[in-house]
């Protein structure tokens, strides 16, 4: 199954719309990230190095983290349809 969205472009309203590319499919990465995230459930879908360490997140935790950041974009004001753009080091804070 592909689960990747395809966009289309309608030349009438000159916008990009998103088509999912199956019935049930995602049709934003948002989407997708959730959908990998319940289906594909793993006890260490990041893992990261500390103090010597390997330390696992899970794909529940992932989910938690990622919507808290939403909420957090919410509070400050960012809507649907906003762009935003998130500089970050490379690392799971």
């Amino acid at each position: 199954m592909n689960l990747v969205a395809q966009p289309t472009v309608n030349p009438a309203a000159k916008t990009s719309e998103r088509i999912p590319s199956s019935v049930d499919g995602p049709s934003t990465l948002v989407d997708m990230f959730e959908r990998l995230a319940r289906v594909h459930k793993k006890p260490n879908s990041l893992n990261y190095k500390r103090d010597g360490r390997w330390i696992a997140i899970s794909s529940d935790e992932l989910l938690v983290r990622a919507r808290r950041i939403a909420a957090g974009l919410y509070s400050l004001g960012v809507r649907h349809g906003d762009q935003v753009a998130i500089l970050y080091e490379s690392r799971p804070e």
